[in-house]
């Protein structure tokens, strides 16, 4: 099954796009980019990225507002901050929402940004399956939407110097750029 998505903005400016609903079990995974040059340094990178999800999920639970972010490409480093939350010991759920309709109440533009309803703008994904269950589904993107036009996220890798994920898609997507 495919859920719907939508972005937001930081204050900032940046933005951040993701997710919305339906139903799929599944478990996150976060693993740790492999730049390290040795396996010592790889361990000390694992341990930091434990210990940094484990920081967030203790300020989660002081009820202190959290949003996800990067200064990367978000479609490919939103997915590994959002599976390290949910590692940690954040539910895939509390993961979805503080990647869109709390960082868009966190910007102040939840009027606007966030979920998906009449009148918001019209920046969202699609993606196979259920985020909100399996946060990995998150980076399982079929379809991108900005500012109401269509794209193919294989596209949009290859026109950022990235291969596709899949060689097919564009045949699967019809008028879609």
């Amino acid at each position: 099954r495919a859920t719907a998505s939508t972005s937001t903005r930081s204050p900032c400016g940046r933005s951040a796009t993701w997710s919305a609903t339906p139903s799929r079990p599944g478990t996150a995974k976060a693993s740790t980019p492999d730049t390290a040059k040795d396996e010592a340094t790889r361990a000390r990178y694992r341990e930091s990225l434990d210990r940094l999800g484990q920081l967030f999920l203790r300020f989660h639970r002081a009820g202190v507002p959290l949003v996800a972010g990067t200064d990367g490409l978000t479609g490919v480093s939103m997915p590994f901050e959002l599976a390290t939350y949910v590692k940690a010991g954040l539910a895939p759920v509390d993961a979805h929402h503080m990647a869109t309709l709390g960082a868009a109440r966190v910007a102040g533009a939840e009027d606007r940004l966030g979920s998906i309803a009449v009148g918001k703008l019209a920046d969202l994904v699609l993606v196979e399956g259920d985020p909100t269950v399996s946060i990995a589904d998150i980076a399982k993107t079929e379809v991108v939407m900005k500012d109401g036009v269509l794209f193919d996220p294989d596209k949009l890798f290859v026109a950022a110097g990235m291969q596709p994920r899949k060689p097919v898609a564009a045949a699967k997507m019809g008028d879609v750029k």
